[in-house]
């Protein structure tokens, strides 16, 4: 039933600019409008049968009676794609292709078109034959197959060439290019790192970096790397930039400078660091729990519990609300402590049930951190939950 009432609302939309079209012409050369194909009435009566397979064929059959009709052509395509029907985005685009009237700019279009319906198959190798042959087009045309070429390269997690095609758009001034670019170095770092190519792989963080200095996932990506190798102190100085350039995501990087700081034993140097994010107002926003080691290290218990109060009544969250009830019960005994047990595990179980992370952009939720959204396929988009929240 949708389908037959959505090429309805296209046949009355091709009509009107049938008619439309005709009359303008019309006051220009004198001539008298000529009347709308046979072929029409044929779909709409094929259509009010609901025979929508039928009416497309009548519809296309009109089309092509006119020389006139290559933007109607289109807008049906992409009405198709846009539906799933590739197979008949496909069929219109092809037919279209093989008409001996097109322009230079009308076949580029319509290839691009067709490079379009090929990706939403998932036919890769056909889309990518073709939109290379679309980069000796115009500006326009160029730009937009790089973009798609770009798709073709991330599906097929071909990041050499993706990383070469992005390097084209940002010679081309395309925006938000360099930080994409980075995040194709450490997908490479990744893939050299899981090989056993640390060299390699510190190399490409190095390359990320250089495109994109804010690049979080290149720093934890090198740190990981350093850990590995027992560098520890390399790890730490890593995992310390990390906080200037996104303090969002401290979470991620607290632990692993704890384990770092352990395996040299300097834990008193991961207290300080704690106090100096808690000072700045980013630990406790972090979400991650470190008031026993910071009460275990505190030279003045009440001026740290000070301090505590002070961001939560600033910044309230689950998460400072469960450093207010570990402090207090630091000081309690007996039943008290028993009932505070109980509220921190309140506390505890609402905030298992938050998701960990979250697109601060189209809102997918997630318990693993990832790079690249699954959802709107933005880079770097993801965040620990609590941030966004």
């Amino acid at each position: 039933m949708q389908e037959w009432l959505l090429l309805l609302v296209l046949t009355l939309a091709v009509a009107s600019g049938w008619f439309l079209g005709r009359k303008q012409r019309a006051r220009h050369s004198s001539r008298i409008t000529k009347q709308l194909p046979e072929a029409y009435f044929r779909g709409l009566n094929y259509l009010l049968n609901e025979q929508p397979e039928q009416a497309m064929n009548m519809f296309m059959q009109a089309l092509d009676d006119d020389s006139e009709a290559i933007d109607t052509h289109l807008a049906l395509g992409k009405l198709f794609r846009t539906r799933g029907d590739l197979s008949k985005a496909t069929r219109v685009h092809q037919n279209l292709l093989a008409r001996p009237d097109l322009d230079g700019f009308q076949r580029l279009s319509i290839q691009f078109e067709l490079a379009s319906d090929y990706m939403a198959a998932g036919l890769l190798d056909r889309a990518e034959r073709l939109l290379k042959e679309l980069l000796d087009g115009g500006k326009e045309i160029r730009q937009k197959s790089l973009y798609l070429l770009l798709d073709v390269y991330q599906r097929e997690k071909d990041w050499l060439q993706a990383i070469e095609t992005a390097d084209a758009l940002l010679a081309m001034k395309a925006n938000g290019i360099s930080s994409i670019i980075a995040q194709y170095y450490c997908e490479l770092a990744q893939y050299y790192f899981s090989g056993n190519r640390s060299d390699d792989a510190r190399d490409a963080l190095i390359r990320a970096l250089d495109y994109d200095s804010s690049c979080v996932r290149a720093n934890l990506l090198l740190a990981e790397i350093e850990i590995q190798s027992q560098s520890y102190k390399a790890a730490i100085k890593a995992l310390k930039q990390i906080k200037k350039q996104d303090a969002d995501y401290l979470a991620e990087v607290l632990p692993m400078l704890d384990d770092c700081c352990q395996q040299l034993g300097e834990q008193k140097k991961f207290h300080e660091y704690l106090l100096e994010c808690l000072l700045d107002g980013s630990l406790i926003a972090s979400g991650f729990n470190a008031s026993q080691t910071m009460r275990k290290f505190s030279a003045n218990p009440r001026k740290l519990s000070q301090a505590i109060n002070k961001e939560v009544s600033q910044a309230p969250s689950l998460q400072g609300l469960r450093y207010l009830l570990d402090l207090q019960m630091y000081d309690q005994e007996g039943d008290d402590i028993t009932y505070l047990q109980e509220l921190r595990e309140c506390v505890e179980r609402l905030i298992a049930k938050k998701p960990a992370y979250c697109c601060k952009h189209c809102g997918y939720t997630g318990k693993q951190l990832a790079w690249h959204c699954p959802s709107c396929q933005r880079w770097g988009a993801i965040k620990p939950s609590h941030m966004i929240e």
